[in-house]
């Protein structure tokens, strides 16, 4: 392996450890971005819930208004009843009476059925509110472990992207570039192991002059098939 090309192994190493760590930074902010989800989309619920509650309760403020005053008006319409001067008055009256009291049958049981809901609704509340009070005390509890775990991981993130500076800064200009070229093609390795006369990042099969240009270490070589940076291991290695 040649000096270059083990200063290329060494900096994918170095790119590993800073992938795998901005991945557990990634993991750590995903779970926080998802319990504060939680506790948005149960307050957003709640919102909602809260204003059927709202307009339930505006509902049944009306009825008993219009109850009381349908109660009110059949007390004045039975002392006038007493007062009449015909049978045709009298009936008059008893009809009216009748209706009256049939208006406040059909309002009693509309402000029955409100109150069943109203209370369905409360129920339902109650329910929500304590469902985003555990999820914000689950929040609180594990904001501070994993904000400071987060802290640490930015914080090891910063030293070792200085330190790949360096190790970047030691390789030639085109060997980097190329190293570069293929990490950023999603490969995810972009120098790997011949093994077996094969390229052990896609498995395709190595030319002769290929493998002997690699094991005499004359220059850095590249997968035929996808472009990886090869290398054989030596008992020196």
């Amino acid at each position: 392996m040649t000096s270059e090309l083990r200063k290329l192994y060494e900096l994918q190493k170095t790119d590993s450890g800073l992938a795998e760590q901005r991945r557990e930074v990634d993991r750590h902010e995903g779970a926080l971005a998802a319990r504060r989800g939680a506790i948005a989309e149960c307050a957003q619920r709640e919102s909602a819930v809260a204003v059927e509650r709202a307009e339930l309760v505006h509902r049944r403020a009306l009825l008993e208004r219009e109850l009381e005053d349908l109660n009110s008006k059949l007390r004045d319409r039975k002392q006038r009843q007493n007062t009449v001067a015909s049978s045709r008055e009298f009936d008059a009256s008893k009809i009216e009476l009748r209706d009256l009291s049939r208006d406040i049958e059909g309002h009693e049981e509309q402000l029955y059925e409100i109150e069943v809901e109203v209370e369905q609704v409360e129920a339902r509340l109650l329910v929500l509110q304590k469902e985003r009070g555990d999820l914000e005390q689950a929040d609180h509890r594990q904001v501070e472990d994993e904000g400071g775990r987060i802290d640490e991981l930015r914080a090891i993130l910063e030293k070792a992207a200085g330190e790949r500076q360096l190790v970047a800064g030691a390789i030639e200009a085109s060997a980097l570039k190329r190293y570069e070229t293929v990490l950023k093609r999603g490969a995810g390795l972009a120098v790997v192991e011949v093994e077996g006369e094969a390229c052990k990042g896609c498995h395709v099969r190595i030319p002769p002059q290929v493998l002997i240009d690699i094991r005499l270490s004359r220059s850095i070589n590249h997968c035929p098939s996808c472009q990886r940076i090869l290398f054989l291991v030596s008992p020196e290695d």
